[in-house]
């Protein structure tokens, strides 16, 4: 059984195709409509998506082809590359040489018609076929050759959107010169860390800020500081386990989240490796007096739950550490060692038995967040938020009582008085608005949400079309199949699902692809430099389009500047809300109420 000849530009051909990062990647609906229609069409029990990598054919999709990979010597594929321009067609495989003793014909699989038409990937690269296969020989027309070369067409297409979407999520998330989390993924990545530290898996925060950076761009230049930047970002990263998560937060400000186990001593050796990795000389490109950089670091480290019990907390410590770090000296290590109190002089304790009570004594209330269509700036509905004013302690913000109600097993209770208040409230408006209602992962890990749902709307009579549940992706991350089952069980009553945050982590796109969202909320950090950014503008714009492509509304939330109202009109977003249209309100405003600021978008 010969080997098919590698392409004369093999080195070239893997490269591009290892660009795409699509090897080994998880089963897409796509790519698998693609097979399914090409067996279907051609009558065949076998269809596949082939890529050929440097020793193997793996399958991107497959119908009727129990393996995910072959060697790519047993490969009809590695031959059909060699001719990208043409549908490569075996009428009958034991009659070719090339493929008589394949084990795929010889062996159960019994292979004996193919025909493969090469996917090309922009710069003429074939990365594999798109290929049927049948145990019967078989004739091919040139008809049937022409749909098969449209099929494989519509597979690079895939590619390419495989492509934009692994970017835009890294746009969102990563930092552009170091590659690390930026800041944005950090806060997600918090969050997340706090919900385990609850669970009993505590985290420590580093926060790590070079001393004297300035003087780097001062005598080498901008270029030659970004050189640094890059190369302390690649050692941070090797001088940590695969599961902490290192971040460039702005300027030469990095931090590290240490995942458990932590504590003082695991903190201080790991930070004291990092300071001695930082002190390394650095060499720069071009410097010249062509002599190497020595930095130093003064690192600030909090323990969750003991500096903070909150990700705005623990960040809050670890920053203050790091400034005491540098007071002393700089090139340090200081852990905070004093416990951030919650609020004032509160306890953890304080706060979630007085929270109990307002919760069972209706002492909570709602605030209405209006959000309107952006052509038109007609009001179409509001998002429900809760307040707490505690008495003796004062007006308590959501991101103090909230983790707390979440690490106390209050946050069921919460959630349910919220969306009763708020669907009862709901009655007293126009019945054309709808209301939002954020729900928090503690319904899903005990699949009791449909229940819970169609017990408030029957208590309150509100027609289940005018809600709209907001979830974000931490809330669904570890419950996925049980969200998908709750929320196909309530879009059949006709409730619809809004998924909150979105672009803040670098899975958003797959649990699109996943569950039936019908709105995503375009988050408040990608708004914030509309009209101002170039890039800022780049990936709202394309967020908005992938939104519109899947069939979904796009929301656009904390829009506060005629510029990015204009911006998101010019765009065709469909909602949007924030302080420039309307501020968190405890009445609802009338649904005829002008709003001024859509007249100058």
């Amino acid at each position: 059984m010969p080997s098919a000849a590698l392409p004369p530009d093999e080195a070239e051909r893997i490269a591009t195709l290892r660009g795409y990062r699509i090897l080994d990647s998880l089963p897409d609906e796509r790519f698998d409509r693609l097979t399914a229609l090409a067996a279907q069409h051609f009558g065949v029990p076998m269809a596949l998506i082939s890529l050929i990598d440097s020793a193997r054919q793996w399958f991107k999709s497959s119908v009727g082809f129990a393996q995910r990979e072959t060697e790519r010597d047993h490969a009809f594929c590695a031959h059909a590359i060699l001719a990208p321009d043409a549908v490569t067609v075996v009428h009958d495989a034991t009659q070719d040489p090339r493929f008589a003793n394949n084990p795929l014909v010889l062996g159960p699989d019994h292979i004996r018609f193919y025909a493969g038409a090469p996917i090309l990937a922009p710069n003429g690269q074939p990365l594999g076929t798109l290929c049927i296969l049948d145990r019967e020989p078989r004739a091919f027309s040139e008809e049937d050759r022409h749909f098969l070369t449209q099929l494989a067409a519509n597979a690079s297409d895939l590619f390419d959107l495989h492509l934009s979407h692994l970017t835009l999520a890294e746009a969102a998330t990563r930092d552009p010169l170091t590659r690390l989390a930026n800041r944005r993924q950090l806060e997600a990545a918090m969050d997340t860390a706090m919900e385990a530290a609850f669970a009993g898996r505590p985290f420590a925060l580093l926060t790590i800020d070079l001393d004297g950076f300035r003087a780097i761009n001062n005598k080498y230049g901008d270029e030659a500081g970004d050189d640094v930047l890059s190369q302390i970002g690649q050692r941070l990263s090797s001088s940590i386990r695969a599961s902490d998560v290192p971040a460039r937060i702005g300027g030469d400000e990095f931090a590290i989240i240490l995942s458990d186990p932590v504590s003082h001593e695991i903190v201080s050796r790991v930070a004291q490796r990092l300071i001695a990795d930082i002190n390394a000389p650095i060499e720069i490109e071009g410097a010249a007096d062509g002599r190497p950089v020595v930095m130093s670091a003064s690192v600030g480290c909090a323990l969750a739950l003991r500096h903070g019990t909150t990700p705005a907390e623990v960040r809050r410590s670890a920053k203050e550490a790091m400034y005491m770090a540098k007071r002393e000296g700089r090139n340090r290590l200081v852990i905070a060692d004093e416990v951030v109190p919650l609020l004032g002089n509160a306890s953890y304790n304080t706060i979630e038995h007085r929270l109990g009570e307002a919760i069972a004594q209706d002492q909570l209330k709602l605030q209405w967040q209006p959000y309107f269509l952006t052509g038109e700036g007609r009001l179409t509905g509001y998002e429900a938020l809760v307040r707490w004013t505690c008495p003796g302690l004062g007006p308590v913000v959501p991101s103090t009582f909230i983790p707390v109600a979440e690490a106390s097993g209050l946050i069921g209770a919460l959630d349910e008085w919220v969306l009763r208040a708020a669907c009862k409230a709901a009655l007293e408006i126009p019945e054309q608005l709808t209301i939002s209602v954020n729900l928090s992962a503690y319904w899903f890990s005990r699949e009791e949400l449909v229940p819970l749902v169609k017990r408030v709307l029957s208590e309150t009579g509100l027609t289940p079309q005018r809600l709209i549940l907001e979830l974000t992706e931490r809330t669904i991350i570890t419950h996925d199949e049980s969200a998908r089952h709750s929320m196909e069980s309530l879009r059949e009553l006709g409730v619809g699902f809004a998924l909150d945050d979105f672009g803040t982590s670098y899975s958003s796109l797959n649990y699109l692809r996943k569950l039936p969202f019908d709105r995503l909320k375009l988050d408040r950090s990608f708004v914030g430099d509309l009209g101002a950014d170039r890039q800022a503008e780049a990936v709202a714009g394309a967020i908005v389009q992938l939104g519109h492509a899947l069939g979904m509304s796009v929301c656009a939330e904390g829009v506060e500047t005629p510029l990015q109202l204009g911006f998101l009109n010019g765009a065709s977003c469909d909602l949007v809300q924030g302080y420039l249209l309307g501020r968190p309100d405890w009445e609802p405003m009338s649904a005829s109420t002008p709003v001024a600021a859509f007249a100058k978008a």
